[in-house]
């Protein structure tokens, strides 16, 4: 989990959202964006699932790192 705060990260950057722009997007409060990039939260099930939908990559790389 430790290098997943750095993917999610990652893509947003390669998308050029702002994690304000990434919170509305998700439907989340910027701060819940920091949080997992900082990696003091954990994202939940439902929300690995959206940022896998948006950034068109899997649960197993969000998580893993792997394709």
């Amino acid at each position: 989990m430790k290098n997943m705060k750095l993917r999610l990260k990652q893509l947003r950057g390669q998308k050029g959202l702002s994690q304000k722009e990434m919170a509305k997007i998700l439907n989340l409060s910027t701060s819940s964006i920091g949080m997992y990039e900082q990696g003091r939260r954990l994202p939940t099930y439902d929300t690995l699932i959206r940022y896998a939908q948006l950034f068109d990559v899997s649960l197993d790389y969000l998580i893993t790192g792997k394709e």
